[in-house]
């Protein structure tokens, strides 16, 4: 199947219009990455009041506790670091 120059611009600008339109904005990029934000605040509250099952309930162990800690510290400086590259 022989495709014309025409027909081939139409298809290549219909399917940009489509990306284009599915395509996240910056501002939905940055609603979510708040959102994200939110809930790994939310976790940090969590561990810091005690609001998680104790080892005694089958919960994390203090060694287990850091490392959630240090994890989550590690996801709000990539989060941070993606907001920064946005511009937020």
């Amino acid at each position: 199947m022989k495709v014309t120059k025409r027909e081939l611009r139409k298809i290549i600008r219909e399917e940009k219009q489509r990306l284009l339109s599915e395509a996240m904005t910056r501002n939905d990029l940055q609603d979510e990455l708040e959102v994200i934000n939110q809930v790994v605040v939310k976790l940090f509250s969590a561990l810091d009041t005690g609001g998680y099952e104790t080892p005694d309930m089958e919960g994390p162990d203090a060694e287990q506790q850091e490392h959630l800690r240090m994890s989550l510290e590690n996801i709000q400086y990539e989060l941070d670091s993606i907001a920064m590259k946005l511009g937020r």
